[in-house]
């Protein structure tokens, strides 16, 4: 038996001959942690209690009582308004409120009285304005990458002739 061992079974009964017991006679450290053991429990029984004062309940009743008459008037009035659990709920209806009549004056266009220019077809800006709009589908196009590099072939050139420019 180790001391390990020895020292988790010092609170059993100690029985004489057990591994314990044999233990202990030949551990030093062993016996004398049970020697202290023992010591300490001996000044633990005879420890005495001391006496509460006569007036000690009746102090504590009286305090106790002072302390719910307090909590009672704190209750009052405006008081159980700031309780944070009141709180919570009254400031997340203000939040939303105010999150409601600020969207409602949001306006992310501004409104012109003018009405839109109209463009007639086939002028300059007309042609802008429809690159503009269709960016995203021209992009796409491999028929207008080959025609900026050359590779096209004109319709003058099926018949031999070049284009003048």
């Amino acid at each position: 038996m180790n001391c390990k061992q020895a020292k988790e079974q010092f609170f059993d009964a100690i029985e004489p001959g057990s591994p314990v017991e044999r233990h202990i006679a030949g551990c030093a450290e062993c016996a004398s942690a049970l020697a202290a053991l023992k010591s300490t429990m001996e000044l633990m029984d005879a420890w005495k209690t001391p006496e509460p004062s006569a007036y000690f309940n009746t102090r504590l009743r009286a305090r106790l009582a002072e302390v719910k008459r307090e909590e009672a008037l704190a209750e009052t009035g405006w008081a159980r308004f700031w309780k944070p659990a009141f709180l919570r709920p009254a400031l997340v209806a203000t939040m939303g409120l105010a999150f409601i009549v600020g969207m409602s004056f949001y306006n992310p266009v501004a409104p012109t009285n003018e009405p839109p220019a109209v463009v007639q077809k086939g002028t300059a800006v007309a042609d802008l304005q429809a690159l503009d709009r269709n960016q995203e589908l021209y992009d796409e196009f491999d028929l207008l990458d080959e025609i900026g590099d050359g590779h096209m072939p004109h319709s003058s050139d099926q018949h031999g002739t070049e284009p003048q420019l």
